[in-house]
């Protein structure tokens, strides 16, 4: 059983307005247990309103999403307990931080569940671990805190609830390529621990393709491919027409087999590249090319 389903999902916004907007169109989606997803499309596609219905923080204008089994809005004023099995990280997440001390913002969510303090202060330090914050940063301001320590300690904030399914919509928007092969390496070794379904938005097909297990692309509100990474990128040209750029190693490889090189299926990491050109390089060289 899937533990995110989508069933004929609709959302339109500011209906009967001039300012009507089609939003997302009947998408049925399965997200698995355990799935690491990257969603990936143009500004606009629809990607942050789509995960917005997986937490019911926006309800479907028709359609239904279900959360293992279970129809999220079957009881609206039960939609508090999926926000805490289905954690949503915004874009620039660090903007929504206001406690006193790092810890305090760590520990909000985990606070409002409920838990005891025991329960809390292992949530939060096992959630500091993951994103690689120090003990002596809890105690700081997180206004104290560089821009990177920032997004990790609001990131932290929604891992510490320990929801059954973690989103991050844009995780690495704005930092710079060490900022972001951080956070991505993180993301990864959390969801490897925990076994947790994480669900990746990003306009970055190199992020995707470096931390994704499945793609799931959408193009102006529809689902436009949904697949194993491997398989969804070796659509190159399809992705090119869509207006994706693809990761600038499979654009290489692309060229190379246009050139005549064996160089077999595209590859979209710099690892799959390595590993397919060394035994070529060792013989001197592809097919006579």
């Amino acid at each position: 059983m899937p533990v995110i389903e989508t069933q004929n999902l609709s959302h339109t916004y500011s209906p009967g307005t001039p300012f009507v907007k089609e939003a997302i169109t009947d998408i049925s989606v399965k997200i698995e247990k355990g799935d690491l997803l990257g969603i990936i499309g143009h500004t606009g596609s629809g990607k942050s309103t789509l995960v917005q219905h997986f937490n019911g923080l926006l309800r479907p204008t028709s359609g239904k999403v279900f959360l293992n089994g279970r129809d999220i809005w079957e009881k609206p004023k039960k939609i508090r307990e999926v926000r805490f099995k289905v954690g949503l990280v915004f874009q620039y997440p660090e903007h929504q931080l206001f406690e006193e001390t790092t810890y305090k913002d760590i520990a909000f969510g985990p606070s409002n569940m409920g838990l005891d303090a025991d329960e809390i202060d292992r949530r939060v330090r096992l959630a500091a671990r993951f994103v690689g914050l120090k003990d002596e940063l809890l105690k700081k301001s997180p206004f104290e805190l560089s821009g990177g320590e920032k997004r990790r300690a609001a990131i932290a904030g929604v891992m510490a609830m320990q929801p059954d399914v973690l989103i991050l919509d844009e995780p690495t928007a704005g930092l710079d390529p060490r900022g972001r092969d951080t956070i991505l390496g993180q993301i990864s070794e959390y969801q490897q621990e925990n076994g947790t379904t994480v669900v990746l938005v990003s306009h970055s097909m190199e992020d995707i393709a470096k931390t994704a297990k499945k793609v799931l692309v959408m193009k102006r509100g529809a689902v436009a491919m949904y697949g194993e990474t491997a398989e969804v990128f070796s659509r190159a040209g399809e992705l090119e027409a869509i207006g994706l750029a693809v990761p600038a190693v499979t654009r290489i490889f692309m060229q190379l087999r246009a050139r005549g090189f064996e160089v077999g299926e595209n590859a979209y990491t710099v690892r799959q590249a390595f590993e397919r050109l060394l035994p070529l390089l060792r013989k001197g060289g592809a097919g006579g090319a």
